[in-house]
Formats: structure tokens, C-alpha cells, sequence
């Protein structure tokens, strides 16, 4: 496959991620009922002073024209989270390579990297850090690979929780829930 099919095939991959996912929002309403649903828009939470509304079980807000959306409540993510992501520099670097495996079955977790696309300057480019069969059409990538202008972020579904930023590889290791929390620190680290 040529670099420019390439390219095209992992742009229409992150887009249809993102659309896919706030599809499913609009068209697949949590199960409370409206008064609930009401409420439950109704509650707030402030990070470094943005706004952040509670609908259909997710947390939004909008700084200037983007629409910020994470899973966890923005007080729920451990300050010591939000404060090494801001430490891992990936707004400095040129692309952001993101390694998965695609056995791990991440849809979730890929959803809400899809929302880190909407406020992150460099390209995100989903690759694989394993090869197999699924990952015949992605680049390999593994922190080997990181570099300060092409850093990468590992995202492994296992059973111990662990996050490690050597040399310009992130690692994110856990639960889906975890992976997501974590990315949803990094989201609130470049606010």
C-alpha cells in the first residue's frame, strides 16, 4: 500500500472512530428516564475554569469552537495523572504514533482517543506494537521507535494497572476503564 492510501486510510479510520462514537451518543441515549436525564444535565464541574456539563453520561465542554467530551468526571481524575501528562510533551512532537493490539477489542478506549484527536496539535497515526494478522495495513511501532518529534503512546489491555513515560514512549497498561481514564488525564493535561 502506497504512503498517500496509506494516509488516506488512517485519516478515514480516526474520523470514522470520532463520528462513530458521537453517533452512538445521540442515537443510543443512556436508560434514565427524562427527569433523570434533566438532572443529571443539569450538574456541573469546573477544571482550570472550563465548564464541564454532564449529558448522557459523559462530561462536555466547549473552549472556543472545539467541543471537549472525556468518560470521567473531571474532579474524579487523579491530579497526579493530569500533572505527568503534561509532562509527557506530546503537543511538541510532530506525530503521535498510538501502538495498540487490535485483540485487546479497545473500542472504548479508542472512542475517547478520537476525542484527544479533536485537541491535540500533532497527527495521531494508530499503529500496532505487535504484528499479527490484524496489523498487516499499520505501521509497527514500539517505544524503540519514540523519538521527540514521533513519540509513542502503547495502550495494553491488562490485568495490572501501570503508566511509564520513558524517552518518548508512554505506556498505558490496564483495565479499558484505566486505559480511558489516563487518556482522558491527558485531554484535561493539554486544556
Amino acid at each position: 500500500m502506497n504512503k498517500n492510501k496509506y494516509k488516506i486510510f488512517l485519516t478515514i479510520f480516526i474520523v470514522l472512530i470520532v463520528v462513530t462514537s458521537i453517533a452512538g451518543f445521540v442515537a443510543f441515549p443512556s436508560n434514565v428516564s427524562n427527569e433523570q436525564n434533566n438532572e443529571q444535565s443539569k450538574e456541573k464541574k469546573y477544571y482550570n475554569g472550563i465548564e464541564f456539563l454532564r449529558t448522557n453520561n459523559r462530561w462536555n465542554a466547549i473552549l472556543g469552537n472545539t467541543q471537549i467530551s472525556i468518560y470521567s468526571s473531571p474532579d474524579s481524575v487523579r491530579k497526579e495523572r493530569i500533572t505527568n501528562a503534561k509532562n509527557y510533551g506530546l503537543n511538541q512532537a510532530q506525530k503521535v504514533y498510538i501502538s495498540i493490539n487490535p485483540e485487546d477489542n479497545l473500542d472504548r478506549a479508542m472512542s475517547e482517543i478520537g476525542n484527544l484527536q479533536l485537541i491535540l496539535r500533532p497527527r495521531l497515526v494508530v499503529s500496532c506494537y505487535k504484528d499479527s494478522e490484524k496489523c498487516k495495513s499499520l505501521l509497527l511501532r514500539t517505544c524503540k521507535e519514540a523519538t521527540s518529534l514521533n513519540k509513542v503512546v502503547i495502550i495494553k489491555k491488562e490485568n495490572i494497572t501501570s503508566l511509564n513515560y520513558n524517552q518518548n514512549c508512554l505506556e498505558i497498561k490496564g483495565s479499558e476503564s484505566e486505559i480511558i481514564k489516563d487518556i482522558d488525564a491527558i485531554i484535561l493535561s493539554l486544556l
